[in-house]
């Protein structure tokens, strides 16, 4: 790990696309946002949350104004993926985590409703 006086050159190499700077940036904040992020859901979702989060903050870099506040953005970019998360009703916010996190596709999903409504309504003749 870098000291904090080389952050400026990692966030300005990481928004001209410099994976490796990126990299470094991971490798430093990954542990503060998976600990927001375990603390709310579990382990291998926000192992997967994560991900989404840092590719969200790559993606928003050059609006960064001040390297130092990195840190801190990501870990509020983590609350605010949980606090939207929570916000959603239940069938969203299911077919979210299963969309996002077990990466299925909007067709699978769409079986996947398909046969628990067939079996819900068999369910409810018996």
């Amino acid at each position: 790990m870098g000291s904090d006086d080389d952050l400026p050159g990692l966030i300005r190499a990481a928004a001209l696309g410099n994976r490796a700077a990126f990299g470094e940036l991971y490798g430093r904040y990954r542990r503060a946002v998976h600990g927001v992020l375990v603390a709310r859901v579990q382990p291998d979702d926000a192992e997967d949350i994560v991900q989404d989060v840092f590719m969200h903050a790559f993606a928003h870099l050059k609006e960064l104004r001040e390297p130092a506040a990195f840190g801190p953005d990501v870990t509020a970019e983590a609350h605010a993926a949980l606090a939207a998360i929570q916000e959603l009703p239940t069938a969203y916010r299911e077919t979210l985590v299963l969309r996002l996190v077990e990466r299925r596709t909007t067709r699978g999903l769409s079986n996947q409703d398909h046969r628990r409504r067939r079996f819900l309504g068999r369910c409810a003749r018996r």
